[in-house]
């Protein structure tokens, strides 16, 4: 079977891994992520994977065989060539768990968590919307014609497969399964990883340097912890990449569309007069 993947070049000199974050997405790991950057780190997010076609479809491919049973889980050989330019990743880490702890066992690692209820008012207010949004037109129809949403909504298949089960986004039965995992998720995580190599935070404990410094052997930087990504920002940032990559395909389409819908029109309007004056 033909993988993205394998068409990729590896790294001559991938960079080892020395932080990955395997928390969920919406538990601060966009604040994290920033903060990991100013402590000197060279830290990756999902804000670098939807800013790439190709790191989405690599992101995707990475997911299926979670989400769909689809091939074989990725070891050390395919992350190296999708995130060999970085030694601290954020966000996608939680998706794939298990794989990238056995890929890259001489990190360390950060847990961050937070109530379930909020964690799922959080998901409902970000994940579910788009899900939806994607499904729907006019973006179930740009799939077909732009590059950027075709891997950005096959992405998104991926990761709504891995949240919502076999339901849609906006089913209750979708978000309880999201629920579902979310609990096993931070419980496996605390058995997969030695005690020694994991730093759990919860979020209503507080996200700070003081909280991540001394796990990190870092000092104290003197300047704010970074502030995070609340469901307006993480809903205005999404929507800006969907306009700006699709503003020319629309474009297109609407010229492509416009003069076959005016004889459409010129077709039923004529049409509608030789019936009338017969």
């Amino acid at each position: 079977m033909s993988r993205f993947i394998d068409s990729v070049p590896a790294p001559a000199n991938p960079l080892p891994k020395q932080v990955i974050v395997l928390s969920l997405g919406r538990n601060g790991t966009v604040g994290l992520w920033k903060a990991l950057k100013v402590l000197g780190y060279k830290a990756y997010h999902m804000t670098d994977t939807i800013g790439s076609v190709a790191h989405m479809n690599m992101f995707r491919e990475a997911l299926e065989p979670r989400s769909f049973g689809k091939g074989e889980p990725w070891t050390r050989h395919e992350f190296d060539k999708w995130l060999g330019d970085y030694n601290a990743l954020t966000d996608i880490p939680g998706y794939l768990a298990e794989e990238l702890f056995a890929a890259y066992p001489e990190a360390i690692f950060i847990l961050t968590t937070r109530d379930e209820d909020a964690w799922c008012r959080s998901v409902k207010n970000t994940f579910q919307p788009v899900g939806i949004a994607l499904k729907r037109f006019p973006l179930a129809q740009l799939r077909h014609i732009n590059s950027w949403t075709r891997a950005f909504s096959d992405m998104a298949d991926a990761l709504c497969a891995h949240l919502w089960g076999p339901w849609a986004p906006q089913d209750n039965e979708g978000l309880e399964h999201a629920r579902q995992l979310y609990r096993r998720h931070n419980a496996d995580v605390v058995k997969l990883v030695p005690a020694e190599k994991l730093l759990v935070v919860k979020l209503e404990d507080g996200l700070s340097w003081d909280t991540i410094c001394p796990f990190l052997g870092k000092p104290v930087p003197d300047v704010p912890y970074p502030r995070g990504n609340d469901p307006k920002q993480y809903m205005k940032t999404t929507y800006n990449h969907i306009y700006q990559a699709n503003a020319t395909s629309a474009m297109t389409a609407l010229m492509v569309l416009a003069p076959a819908l005016g004889i459409v029109i010129w077709y039923l309007t004529a049409s509608g007069a030789a019936k009338a004056s017969a």
